[in-house]
């Protein structure tokens, strides 16, 4: 799953992101998280990840 950043967040776990920016979830430190590279953002159920992001609809080229 991808997200793209709606509100600059400026005080992740590890770094900040910004409008426009698409994050990936990945695993880290024990919980779903919201990545900018590598670089670990929030928990993908936290308030930043609610508010500050929104799901980018992937494509499933007609693959139901």
């Amino acid at each position: 799953m991808k997200y793209r950043v709606i509100k600059d967040i400026q005080d992740g776990w590890e770094g900040s992101a910004k409008v426009g920016d698409v994050l990936t979830r990945a695993w880290w430190q024990g919980g779903p998280t919201l990545m900018n590279g590598k670089i670990a953002i929030c928990d993908s159920d936290s308030p930043y990840a609610l508010t500050h992001c929104e799901e980018i609809e992937e494509d499933n080229h007609g693959t139901d």
